[in-house]
């Protein structure tokens, strides 16, 4: 074999196999909506009637009073306050986010503090988003199980979508959007390349979004040397 098909060959090769400093974000980032509930009221049920006062006339003898006691009565028990049902909230000092975290989230929020295009669409300022704990710990569920068993999807090794695993983290939504990327070192890296995506700018800059949490898993053995998880949201 020449020199030169030789060289080509291995060229090619090369460039199917991918370099190991390689990166990518996902072709289609997530973005659901739930339908709202429609109101519903019913009429106010009638007024019980009022029970017809007695004809009978009060007796007049009345019972005599036994003699007071010089003891004084014993103290009622304070009343237990009952227990509430609610739960937690989902943010708040409960949850902190680590230094990463935290970087990713000022990162998003100063994003979303100018208007921006992502591609064809032209998106105004909007308000900051809060770190949300339950959000976070679906973004950690998904970039695990993208190591874990080495693919890279928005839909996870179980099939479930991101609407799952954030029902399944006790996160009621009404909105929820994920952005997912692979291969970039850093907080900043990554966000450089989801906003030169149009749809994952789009996810960023969705003003619908009130929540957010995110993860990363850096590792050496999968195919990728880091797994990112985005995920957006809004309470019903």
């Amino acid at each position: 074999m020449s020199r030169l098909p030789l060289f080509l060959f291995i060229s090619l090769l090369f460039i199917l196999l991918g370099g190991c400093g390689s990166s990518k974000v996902s072709d289609t980032p997530v973005s659901e909506t739930q339908p709202s509930d429609s109101a519903s009221s019913e009429d106010p049920a009638d007024p019980e009637p009022l029970p017809p006062e007695s004809s009978d006339p009060t007796p007049t003898d009345p019972e005599p009073l036994p003699p007071e006691s010089s003891d004084p009565p014993p103290a009622e028990p304070e009343p237990v306050p009952p227990e509430s049902s609610e739960p937690p909230p989902s943010g708040g000092s409960a949850c902190q986010p680590s230094a990463s975290e935290q970087l990713m989230l000022d990162l998003v929020n100063d994003a979303r503090s100018q208007s921006r295009q992502c591609g064809s669409e032209s998106h105004a300022a909007t308000q900051a988003l809060q770190w949300d704990c339950k959000l976070a710990s679906a973004a950690d569920t998904h970039s695990r199980d993208m190591v874990d068993n080495n693919f890279f999807s928005h839909t996870g090794s179980n099939g479930l979508r991101v609407t799952d695993r954030v029902t399944a983290a006790g996160y009621e939504w009404r909105a929820v959007g994920e952005n997912i990327a692979a291969g970039q070192p850093t907080e900043e890296s990554v966000m450089l390349d989801w906003l030169g995506s149009p749809g994952h700018c789009t996810n960023i800059m969705n003003a619908n979004y009130k929540d957010f949490g995110s993860a990363v898993i850096f590792t050496d053995q999968a195919s990728f040397s880091s797994y990112w998880t985005q995920v957006f949201g809004a309470q019903r």
